[in-house]
């Protein structure tokens, strides 16, 4: 075997190697980019989600506090007309 052939042998595995080098290094930043992305995702639906639960127990907060207030009307009115009843 001749260094003639050994180099270009040795040159055409370089640049084999050198080419799928070259394709896992973009083969791993698009996979970071789907990493990435996925976790925005995910966390922008972690606080769309804890928003709507907060509004949601607000508006049961809200709506049971005007119940109370409703129902204190009505025992203040219940109470006025027992009195004027004699």
């Amino acid at each position: 075997m001749s260094l003639d052939s050994l180099l270009n042998s040795s040159s055409g595995l370089l640049n084999s190697v050198a080419v799928l080098s070259s394709s896992l290094t973009w083969a791993l930043f698009v996979a970071f980019c789907l990493f990435v992305l996925f976790l925005l995702l995910f966390f922008l639906i972690c606080i769309v989600c804890s928003i709507r639960l907060t509004m949601r127990s607000w508006r049961e907060l809200r709506a049971d506090e005007f119940s109370r207030n409703n129902s204190t009307y009505m025992r203040a009115e219940l109470v006025d007309t027992i009195k004027e009843i004699p």
